[in-house]
């Protein structure tokens, strides 16, 4: 092995990257290349790279062929840790593997990166989780898209999962955290990312139809209408609230 690898640690995403693009095609990191990886992780040359230089990297790899290889590499070498500390225990999760398999189903990075948070933070309390994707979208820098689908997902999950135990006023609650009324034309996106992490945790669900449920129930009130009724002002915006807590109740939700 060259010299010239340690003195670049950059290169420790990089391997991981490669094998995240050719392990579909049988390459698997060499064992002597492991060890220098692990050795560059081991002292604090990882603490060097830039947040810009370090996101560059892994955004590549969410897009390659089997973006888990990824992680798992990184794992491997003890660089996750390091670098990515809120998915440090994802590769350890007995239902990685599954995971790893559901992620290239998933066709934008954005989602993908989104279904990796939530996944690693899903037993946390949601202000708990929020703090762990602010932080650390805050200290890679990444994108705005990446932030808010992460945050959607996290967020979102367990209400979605449980809508049809929950009243007319947590159904409203969760279609306006996702904002589904002005923009509905997420859902196809949410969906994927909810669909996949239910089926890594064994939840039974139809994201789309339950998604696609709320924002029809929603979108049938309008406040023209009531304002041709005489509301208007605070009673205006009281009714409107009632009558959408109440279209969102009578929801029925008969796929699981």
């Amino acid at each position: 092995m060259s010299p010239a690898f340690a003195e670049d640690p950059l290169r420790v995403l990089r391997v991981a990257r490669f094998a995240a693009r050719y392990a579909h095609l049988g390459f698997a990191v060499a064992e002597e290349t492991l060890a220098l990886m692990h050795e560059l992780s081991s002292g604090d040359e990882l603490d060097y790279l830039t947040a810009e230089r370090v996101w560059q990297e892994f955004d590549r790899a969410l897009g390659e062929t089997s973006p888990g290889v990824f992680i798992e590499v990184l794992h491997r070498c003890g660089a996750l840790k390091t670098l990515f500390p809120e998915l440090a225990q994802l590769p350890e999760a007995p239902g990685w593997p599954r995971l790893a398999t559901l992620l290239p189903r998933l066709q934008e990075k954005h989602e993908r990166f989104a279904l990796l948070l939530a996944a690693a933070l899903c037993e946390r309390e949601t202000d708990g989780a929020t703090a762990e994707v602010e932080k650390l979208c805050q200290r890679l820098k990444s994108p705005k898209l990446y932030r808010d689908q992460a945050l959607l997902i996290c967020r979102g999950h367990r209400p979605l999962f449980e809508l049809p135990q929950l009243d007319g006023d947590a159904r409203l609650g969760l279609a306006q955290n996702l904002d589904l009324l002005r923009r509905p034309q997420r859902i196809d996106s949410l969906a994927a990312c909810f669909d996949r992490l239910a089926q890594w945790l064994g939840v039974k669900v139809d994201s789309e139809a339950r998604l696609q449920a709320l924002h029809g129930a929603l979108s049938g009130i309008e406040p023209k209408t009531l304002m041709q009724e005489g509301f208007s002002g605070k009673a205006l915006g009281d009714e409107l609230r009632r009558r959408q807590q109440e279209a969102c109740a009578k929801l029925e939700f008969g796929e699981g």
